[in-house]
């Protein structure tokens, strides 16, 4: 018998709740504060059921610091930073 955990439970409830406050709207953040969750857990689960998450313009952006600061804050870096990353390492 292939029965679910209850950490497997716990999991696909959090991961429903994530989905459910993110249709109504609410940004990573937000939700990961209501839930009392990781931000990297939440945006894990936002980014496995397909929702497109928010990327911040930093002032750097376009530049290997700004690809930095994108993934400091959790982010997948904008076009221009991912460009500048790829000159800066020759390709």
């Amino acid at each position: 018998m292939t029965g679910r955990t209850g950490v497997q439970d716990a999991i696909a409830k959090r991961q429903i709740r994530v989905g459910d406050l993110a249709v109504q709207g609410l940004p990573p953040q937000a939700i990961a504060s209501r839930l009392g969750a990781p931000l990297r857990i939440v945006r894990s689960d936002l980014e496995a059921m397909g929702f497109e998450l928010p990327t911040r313009h930093h002032r750097q952006c376009g530049s290997t610091h700004g690809y930095r600061q994108h993934h400091k804050f959790g982010e997948k870096p904008c076009d221009a930073c991912r460009d500048a990353k790829r000159k800066a390492r020759g390709r």
